[in-house]
């Protein structure tokens, strides 16, 4: 770079987490997809949210 820094690219500048590894459990997601629906649900019934 003209700056000087260096850059290093892993995975092919691919997400690390999927084109390095295994991707994210499915646990994990579906920890995340409950969270958000319950997150949902409260901003939808909740009148001062």
């Amino acid at each position: 770079m003209p700056s000087g820094r260096k850059y290093f690219l892993l995975a092919r500048g691919n997400a690390i987490n999927l084109a390095g590894g295994d991707g994210n459990p499915i646990e994990i997601m579906d920890l995340g997809l409950a969270l958000q629906t319950l997150s949902l649900e409260f901003i939808a019934t909740r009148s001062d949210a």
